[in-house]
């Protein structure tokens, strides 16, 4: 049996952080650090800011995962974060 996993982290709070969708980005700035730290850059498959629609996100992220479980296969989606409505 084979696997797929997706892994999807959100980041809509954090100050810290600067999503970049056009380029896959995340990046992160040491909030106690000086400015002549740089920011730590981390780069994924895809990046969503926090006016993404939750069917981009699907039709991106999940939707391949569910065609290869009802092909067989096990899958998992592990969303770490804010997954709720954000106000």
């Amino acid at each position: 049996m084979h696997a797929v996993d997706l892994l999807l982290i959100f980041t809509f709070f954090l100050s810290a952080a600067e999503a970049f969708s056009d380029r896959a980005l995340i990046s992160l700035k040491n909030p106690k650090a000086g400015d002549a730290e740089p920011p730590k850059d981390f780069y994924f498959d895809a990046v969503f800011g926090p006016n993404a629609e939750q069917k981009n996100i699907y039709d991106i992220c999940a939707s391949g995962v569910v065609e290869s479980v009802l092909n067989g296969y096990n899958g998992t989606i592990f969303a770490y974060g804010q997954v709720r409505e954000c106000f």
